[in-house]
């Protein structure tokens, strides 16, 4: 995932998305983007150098090309059986 400058272009997987959620541990940084398209949340980390370079605050809105050796599917979580 490469998070994307406001005035850069970048061709391919490129989602819109609102930082929700902003945890800083030492040199790294976790972030959640919540993508209004499809209504799911992206978590990925960042260098804090990289959080703070890029003004990365919760309600901020992000732009983020998505590349595909990057991406792993998670199978759905069994469903618990009732009785």
């Amino acid at each position: 995932m490469v998070l994307l400058r406001c005035d850069s272009h970048s061709r391919g997987n490129v989602v819109a998305g609102r930082v929700s959620e902003v945890i800083v541990m030492g040199g790294t940084t976790s972030l959640a983007v919540s993508v209004d398209q499809v209504g799911e949340t992206l978590r990925f980390d960042v260098s804090t150098h990289a959080a703070r370079r890029g003004a990365l605050a919760r309600g901020v809105q992000v732009r983020l090309a998505l590349l595909a050796e990057g991406i792993h599917l998670l199978p759905e979580a069994p469903k618990e059986m009732t009785t």
